[in-house]
């Protein structure tokens, strides 16, 4: 039978596999609303073509929409007017993974409130707003392609953010080991009151603008991150508080955002944060401006690397200052600070 038919008749807990299927499903009509507790596993093998699907009352067309908690693995899912995965909030704990998302003219994933989701190990690009979008709390964002296929040869990134989380209700994120390159605007962006995110051990590079930007919300921990060659400031910080950074190599960031005041290593503006930690600081080198930009923010820099790295290395200054100061107050302890080249 069809996957139309086989999602009508399915109940809570069933599973629809896909056999020795393989190929092009291309859809006529969408697929409707999942509405029951149901796992779709597909067999890596199978596309869900969206291209001549029509959404309804005028509304874009998405690929699968999610009203309830799912699993949804294995599949290629590209060409809906709308997002490639859309999930409401009636999508509490559910899980995407090992998915190729590509070619939709919104995001590839777009969780709406949902609670606890799972993003695992799919490749997302060539979409025409974000690759993730969540507006939902205590999701984990974990070893995602986002912004070029899984082998790095088609750099064919998302529209606007790789990632972006968003709103109040947003807080409590993981993003975690995730690569995000090649993305119109910044790689990861955290705005608006979506609190505590946790950004870890992630590959941030060529991105448009900012490797990661964080605006308006607090206590967010940036560890183990490589965030290098974007075309603004590798971090922006705005109007946060009680940030920490400890273990990122910050590198080769600025050149290509129209402001030149955005192509520092790590830019703060009226925040709160402790950059480094005994024995595990940041490297911050060969940035086209400042390695630190601080104004009207309070700083504690601990054991970083700016402009040098841990074997004391000659040709990575940043562009301008190593660090420069506008406004409250900065403690330095043991820091390795070579200025310019």
């Amino acid at each position: 039978g069809s996957l139309r038919s086989a999602i009508a008749i399915a109940s809570n807990g069933s599973t629809i596999n896909f056999g020795d299927l393989e190929g092009t499903i291309t859809l006529q009509t969408g697929l409707g609303q999942l509405t029951k507790n149901i796992t779709i596993a597909g067999n890596g093998k199978v596309t869900i073509d969206g291209t001549n699907v029509v959404g309804p009352n005028g509304n874009p067309a998405q690929g699968l929409y999610c009203a309830a908690q799912v699993t949804i693995s294995d599949l290629a899912i590209k060409n809906f007017s709308g997002n490639g995965i859309y999930a409401t909030e009636d999508c509490d704990n559910s899980t995407f993974q090992n998915l190729t998302l590509s070619q939709n003219d919104a995001s590839g994933i777009n969780i709406n409130g949902a609670s606890g989701v799972r993003v695992d190990n799919n490749i997302i690009f060539d979409n025409g707003r974000y690759g993730i979008y969540t507006t939902g709390d205590a999701g984990v964002l974990t070893k995602n392609t986002v912004g070029t296929d899984a082998d790095g040869t088609t750099t064919v990134g998302n529209t606007d953010h790789g990632i972006y989380i968003v709103g109040s209700t947003a807080t409590d994120n993981m993003v975690d080991q995730n690569s995000v390159r090649f993305n119109g605007a910044s790689g990861i962006f955290v705005f608006t009151e979506a609190d505590r995110a946790i950004i870890s051990g992630n590959t941030i590079s060529h991105n448009a603008k900012k490797g990661i930007h964080l605006r308006n919300s607090r206590d967010h921990t940036i560890a183990n991150n490589t965030v290098q060659e974007n075309g603004g400031d590798g971090i922006m910080v705005a109007s946060n508080t009680d940030l920490v950074l400890t273990g990122n190599t910050i590198s080769g960031n600025g050149g290509s955002d129209v402001d030149d005041d955005t192509q520092n290593g790590l830019q703060l503006e009226s925040s709160t944060a402790t950059i480094g930690d005994a024995g595990d600081g940041n490297t911050i080198v060969k940035n086209n401006n400042d390695g630190v930009l601080a104004t009207s923010s309070t700083l504690t820099l601990v054991d970083n690397f700016i402009g040098t790295d841990a074997d004391n290395s000659a040709g990575k200054g940043n562009g301008k200052h190593g660090v420069d100061i506008v406004g409250e107050s900065i403690m330095v302890s043991e820091q390795k600070i070579s200025f310019i080249q």
